[in-house]
């Protein structure tokens, strides 16, 4: 809905996705500022997900996240599940092009860092390259 009541303001110069994406984005931040229940519950909500069975690399995957501030697991989220491109994401998070691509660079490196500290265990979770 707040889409469409500022549509007005959508400059072409980015994609109308990384425009409707921050939009969003902001909107759910405004929420959590706002309700600190909804941020309570969701805390509750992830302690119960890990009481419960699940893959066997969930609780890898919910490490490594652990170890990632907020902005690098955004990068990660968009960049990698999202699969938006360097410059949507830098429209997005109102930074450079060339930041995102540094700090992506980063997070990987440090994942993978967190994930050798794990030992074999985990070795066939991660594919290399991309």
């Amino acid at each position: 809905m707040k889409g469409l009541e500022h549509i007005h303001q959508f400059v072409p110069t980015a994609s109308f996705s990384a425009w409707l994406y921050k939009i969003a984005q902001n909107h759910c931040n405004d929420l959590l500022k706002r309700n600190t229940r909804t941020f309570k519950s969701f805390i509750q909500y992830k302690l119960n997900l890990k009481q419960q069975p699940v893959h066997e690399y969930t609780d890898l995957i919910h490490e490594l996240l652990d170890h990632l501030t907020l902005e690098e697991r955004q990068i990660l989220l968009l960049r990698s599940l999202e699969e938006y491109s360097y410059e949507e994401i830098a429209t997005i998070m109102e930074l450079k092009p060339s930041n995102i691509r540094k700090k992506y660079e980063r997070l990987r490196k440090k994942l993978n860092h967190q994930k050798e500290k794990g030992g074999k265990k985990y070795e066939q979770s991660f594919k290399t390259g991309r």
